[in-house]
């Protein structure tokens, strides 16, 4: 909620009740984490990220089939290249491949020591934020703040049971 806050000169395009989805998220995130350890620690990292994977990929390349991309192609072709390779970058290395990590991850060493990795993507997407002229605000750095705090007082509490 904190980052959502206005910032001066930022359009807002959304609606606060959206914030919900983040909340059914968060849930759904824990509950895979706690699957992933307790029903599916026998199988390969590799395997439990293909599941999910496959499962959109069809789907998407359904929509991408009878999807009309006369509109990209007609502007320049050179832009719709950069595009659906700076997507598969994105899409190999932003989720595939994180993904298998993160499988492994909560297999070696637990599910509530794994999902503390996650409380850092904020600072990793205004680091690239910054390093691609992004300016950042108050908000933003409070909202970082009270994540460090979050993550200091789940690992403090860890270790004293």
């Amino acid at each position: 909620m904190v980052l959502g806050a206005d910032n001066e000169g930022a359009q807002r395009t959304t609606h606060p009740v959206f914030a919900i989805f983040v909340v059914i998220a968060t849930m759904f995130y824990g509950a895979n984490i706690n699957l992933i350890k307790e029903k599916l620690s026998k199988y390969k990292a590799f395997t439990i990220a293909t599941l999910p994977l496959t499962f959109i990929a069809l789907p998407a390349l359904a929509i991408l089939l009878v999807t009309d991309l006369s509109n990209f192609t007609t502007a320049d072709p050179n832009q719709l290249w950069s595009s659906v390779a700076a997507v598969s970058a994105l899409s190999l290395f932003g989720t595939a491949i994180s993904l298998i990590l993160f499988n492994r991850l909560v297999q070696l060493s637990g599910p509530v020591v794994s999902s503390t990795v996650t409380y850092f993507i904020p600072f990793v997407a205004v680091l690239i934020g910054l390093a691609f002229g992004e300016s950042i605000t108050l908000p933003q750095i409070g909202g970082m703040i009270l994540i460090l705090i979050g993550v200091y007082a789940i690992n403090k509490h860890i270790k004293s049971v």
